[in-house]
This record gives structure tokens, sequence and C-alpha cells, in this order.
């Protein structure tokens, strides 16, 4: 009988267990990303007064973060000339403030140097960094 219940419960939480990886890993496609991006575009140009285009983005949940390709930062909404350009940049996130509906940002990572245009863009760089560490 012991080894009846044993083995049912083994099940259960094997069963459980294949239930949490399943959602866990369906969760970057569940997300909207083109509605997450266009809100925290517009977030960052709100908080900074930058000019932000980012080409592609997508989110990582091991470790908690988002990648983004073709990254311009300008010096405003207007877009004319980029004050920054990146083809990569990589921003990790700490997971428990995301259970708040927080953003914490842990690093912040450039694959290959950025191209500066404007020697000011290390101060703004500063703001944007400091603005996504802030809770909303």
């Amino acid at each position: 009988m012991k080894g009846s219940a044993g083995t049912r419960l083994l099940k259960l939480l094997l069963a459980v267990l294949i239930l949490i990886t399943l959602i866990f890993l369906s969760l970057p496609y569940l997300i909207d990303i083109k509605g997450l991006k266009a809100y925290y575009l517009s977030r960052i140009e709100e908080e900074t007064g930058m000019g932000v285009e980012v080409e592609d983005l997508t989110i990582s949940l091991l470790p908690a973060g988002l990648k983004a390709r073709g990254v311009k930062l300008y010096p405003d909404r207007e877009r004319k000339e980029p004050w920054m350009e990146s083809d990569f940049l990589s921003i990790s996130l700490y997971i428990l403030p995301l259970l708040k509906k927080e953003i914490r940002v842990k690093e912040v990572r450039v694959k290959k140097e950025p191209s500066f245009i404007h020697s000011e863009v290390t101060n703004l760089l500063h703001t944007l960094v400091s603005s996504l560490r802030s809770p909303s």
C-alpha cells in the first residue's frame, strides 16, 4: 500500500514539475513583444527626453533580461542625428522586482563597442539606466 501511495505522489510531483516547466518555457511566446517594446521605448523617451530606436527586441527568462539589436539613441525625440548606435545591447534584470511589476536593471552589456557620435552620450546613458532602475 505504501509503495502505491509513494508512486502516486511521485507521479503527481512529476506532472506538476512538467506543467511548471511547460509554462515557464512558453512565457516568451505568450508575451506581446511589440506591445512591450512600444511601452518601454515610450517610457524611456518620456523619462530621458531622448529618442530611442530598436530594430529587434527579444526577452530571455534565464537569465531574465532583454536583448536588443540595432539600437540608436538620439538627443531628442526628433531623431535627426543619432548620438549613439550599437548593433547589440543586452539588459539583465533582477527577477524578484519583476514579480512586483517593477524593473530593476542588473547590468547593461554592449556586444561590440558602440559608435558614439557625441561625447555627452555617457551622461545620457547614465540617466537612461538610472531611470530603468527606479520603480514605476
